[in-house]
């Protein structure tokens, strides 16, 4: 069974990532200092400035040159020896085009990386998630219904996908399912949830 841990940056749930754990292939940010990893991604066409000073890209391309893991990349770059280029078409395929236009729906990095790990992995195998949020009221919250949608894609492939207990993923807005509140006292439930058995 192949597992994929895709790390982000948030604090509340980074440190939980499965860093020294063999078990698990671990997919970072390229412009992320980390003690380990095993792929990096950097999914923006303007890199040498994403990070807005010469200073920053120039330090951050540097690394880019130096990486000892393949680099994800919308395309490969010879001055970068292990960069590969992103599947897109192959994406695209999977994942669906947005509406109305001709690229696949994919709105942040953790996307990206999540629809290659559905790509390459096989029913049974496992994903997880750690240090990503994009609560609704942050500057990410446009990315989250997209990330959401990827999740569902990858368990109905047979994916298991795993998401730490205090990630603000694959969470209620109000706290209780739809229906279960009062409109005039958002988050109390009207009346007893339905208790579920475990899986």
């Amino acid at each position: 069974m192949r597992k994929v841990a895709i790390i982000g940056r948030c604090w509340s749930t980074r440190s939980d990532a499965p860093w020294d754990n063999k078990e698990w292939e671990l997919w970072t940010l390229a412009w992320d200092p980390v003690p380990v990893t095993h792929r990096m991604f950097e999914t923006h066409l303007n890199f040498p400035m994403y990070l807005r000073t010469q200073e920053e890209g120039d330090f951050h391309v540097g690394g880019l040159r130096m990486a000892k893991v393949p680099v994800v990349m919308l395309e490969r770059h010879e001055d970068i020896p292990t960069s590969v280029r992103y599947p897109m078409e192959d994406v695209l395929a999977l994942v669906g085009k947005a509406t109305g236009k001709s690229t696949p729906y994919l709105e942040s990095s953790i996307a990206y990386m999540l629809a290659q790990a559905i790509l390459e992995l096989k029913p049974g195998d496992r994903v997880g998630i750690w240090g990503v949020d994009l609560h609704c009221d942050s500057e990410y919250g446009f990315q989250r219904p997209n990330l959401e949608y990827l999740m569902g894609l990858a368990r109905g492939k047979g994916i298991k996908v795993y998401i730490p207990p205090q990630s603000a993923l694959l969470t209620h807005q109000m706290g209780v399912p739809y229906g279960y509140y009062s409109s005039t006292d958002a988050g109390a439930p009207q009346t007893p949830l339905p208790q579920g058995k475990a899986a």
